[in-house]
């Protein structure tokens, strides 16, 4: 089972932080199919780091 609960992710560039990831919690049960979709830029491929712990959450 995978769950996330209340993760953020934050990315400090420069002077500015920009966030990746806001409040985003999800239960994937044991053999579930789980499909990430969204708009560019809305944190899909940060959130498939997150869950295969290549990125680590603030």
């Amino acid at each position: 089972m995978i769950e996330f609960k209340n993760v953020n992710k934050v990315f400090q560039q420069k002077n500015s932080k920009i966030q990746a990831l806001e409040d985003v919690s999800f239960k994937v049960e044991e053999q579930d199919i789980f499909g990430v979709i969204g708009y560019s830029g809305a944190g899909k491929s940060t959130l498939v780091r997150l869950v295969n712990v290549l990125e680590e959450k603030t």
